[in-house]
């Protein structure tokens, strides 16, 4: 039996959900956001439930090019992903610039 495009974007997300805590990893996380970036212009909420879980299991010592703070934005764009923009923003509120941005999404 084939698989829908559904239950093939389904699997891909789990593991994307399974791998974020771990690119920590011998600093894995920037690429893992750059490409989040990429998935939430097709697919805001499965990017922010994927920055969800990379957020509760890596503390970022520095934003790298501002990537995360322009994911962010990008997320609260969208309906679906507000809150969980919202939520990481609080999340790594000790980088500079991100009470200021949590102060302009709220």
């Amino acid at each position: 039996m084939a698989k829908t495009a559904a239950d093939q974007f389904a699997e891909v997300l789990g593991w994307l959900v399974a791998i974020a805590p771990f690119t920590p990893v011998n600093y894995h996380a920037d690429r893992l956001i750059e490409q989040l970036s990429r998935l939430a212009d097709t697919s805001p909420g499965a990017a922010a439930q994927v920055l969800r879980v990379l957020l509760e299991a890596y503390q970022p010592s520095y934003d790298f090019e501002d990537q995360l703070k322009k994911l962010i934005v990008q997320l609260a764009t969208h309906g679906e992903s507000r809150s969980e923009a919202i939520l990481s923003v609080e999340r790594i509120r000790h980088l500079p610039g991100m009470v200021q941005l949590y102060a302009q999404l709220t």
